[in-house]
């Protein structure tokens, strides 16, 4: 195999992957813009098992005069946000339940800038009580906001990939275009597209990095030093994607965290033992939540001060299971990354369509071993091992789909603007579809959160 990649956000995707279809990001290629508004971004969950399709519309997507018995305490919604992190969404609607935000299951996360529609699950509410809160009503750009809609009698808890795909509803902006310069730019990208059978490369895009473009390094750090080190990172690490209110905060918080381990060094105690200083976070962090979009860290640092002060941060990242796997998915998401590319290269040709991610398993890590050694953790803590990197029952690790098929592609030109549909099976990203055919370097989200955080 060819030398091993340097483990950076810069080698996250590579270029084979990204000019699968022949197009080259050079200063001279057209650049597209696809969330200039929310509402230029629509995802619309498709749930087999319910035959449904969750749309974004107020109107309901159930069959005319359906009808079910209204006991019970478990139920199934839409829900239907703007603008908002489903984690958001789901500690905002437990508050309004009254219930525990682990009560709320959902399939996966839907993207936070754009109008998405997806199930959840809920448990411990009567139906009057959830109906009091399902409110459909118009979402505004510019507003975070969401409703409700469509209870159903629920059945087991949803878990990760918890649905069949999701259909994307998009309108792309080619500034400096005509309709027909459009048309003649992306007719042979689609054309090749058709040939390859609608099939693009299932790689992972750098919106799994998140907005500092860091959950990479959070994530090697997690498998290899445990939960306090990565949560120490997570919270100081600055980044020029955010403004300087951001990184101003994020720079106190450091001096916190030194000043947490001094005090816990010179006490004989642990770090999240000492309450005035992460209370001190707290007290910067809370103000930012929305400004900033800073509400993971903001959870993180309560459950520091209300669990993991008597139970220590592995307690806290038990509780937080669903955010801290984002930083291991980052993780094996590299790694996929890479041997995907070396298979459009020619240098590995699977026995199949689909390779596992990396879990502490025999499958993998004897995959892994023998194609890729570098993908194999120096060491592996023991309480991440057995939250995110072993096997569940008999089914072994996951395993993706090296390449995915695009179905239902529709679309329309018009001078400046590309207006296209199309639905992708779960787990694989538009943004990573487009970017395959588009230079969509001139997304506008990272400009937005500098202002707001400016």
């Amino acid at each position: 195999m060819s030398k091993s990649i340097p483990f950076t956000a810069a080698n996250f995707l590579p270029q084979n992957i990204s000019d699968f279809f022949g197009h080259v990001c050079a200063a001279t290629a057209p650049r597209a813009q696809i969330k200039a508004k929310p509402t230029d971004f629509q995802v619309e969950e498709e749930q087999a098992k319910l035959n449904l399709l969750c749309t974004v519309s107020t109107a309901s997507d159930l069959p005319p005069h359906t009808d079910f018995p209204k006991t019970g305490r478990s139920w199934s919604v839409t829900v239907v946000k703007l603008q908002m992190t489903t984690f958001h969404v789901r500690a905002d609607l437990a508050n309004r339940l009254g219930i525990d935000p682990k009560q709320i299951t959902y399939g996966g996360l839907k993207d936070r800038w754009g109008k998405t529609a997806q199930r959840f699950h809920i448990e411990g509410v009567s139906y009057s009580e959830l109906m009091a809160n399902c409110r459909p009503h118009e979402l505004v750009d510019g507003r975070a906001d969401y409703f409700i809609k469509d209870p159903l009698p629920g059945g087991k808890k949803m878990r990760k990939g918890d649905l069949s795909g999701n259909k994307f509803t998009l309108r792309v902006l080619l500034p400096g275009m005509s309709a027909a310069q459009i048309e003649g730019y992306l007719a042979p990208m689609l054309a090749h597209l058709h040939a390859n059978d609608y099939g693009f490369p299932n790689a992972y895009g750098h919106q799994r990095l998140g907005l500092r473009q860091n959950t990479l390094s959070v994530g090697k750090t997690l498998i290899e030093q445990g939960p306090g080190p990565a949560i120490k990172l997570f919270l100081t690490d600055t980044s020029p994607n955010e403004g300087p209110l951001a990184t101003q905060v994020r720079g106190e918080l450091l001096e916190l965290w030194n000043e947490a381990e001094r005090q816990a060094a010179e006490k004989g105690e642990s770090i999240e033992q000492q309450y005035m200083e992460f209370d001190s976070m707290r007290s910067r962090l809370e103000p930012l939540r929305k400004k900033c979009n800073m509400t993971i860290e903001c959870d993180i640092v309560e459950k520091i001060l209300t669990v993991g002060y008597r139970d220590g941060f592995r307690a806290v990242m038990a509780q937080m299971k669903d955010e801290f796997s984002l930083w291991v998915g980052a993780y094996q998401s590299f790694y996929f990354n890479q041997m995907l590319s070396r298979v459009i290269s020619g240098q590995f040709t699977p026995k199949g369509r689909s390779i596992p991610l990396y879990i502490d398993d025999p499958v993998a890590n004897r995959f892994y071993r023998r194609f890729l050694p570098e993908a194999i953790p120096s060491r592996i803590d023991r309480d991440v091992r057995e939250l995110f990197l072993s096997a569940r029952g008999d089914g072994g690790g996951p395993w993706r789909q090296l390449f995915i098929p695009v179905k239902d592609l529709k679309g329309r030109y018009e001078d400046e603007q590309w207006f296209v549909t199309f639905s992708l099976r779960s787990g694989s990203y538009a943004t990573t579809f487009l970017g395959t055919i588009l230079d969509l370097e001139g997304n506008s989200r990272v400009a937005a959160d500098e202002r707001a955080c400016a």
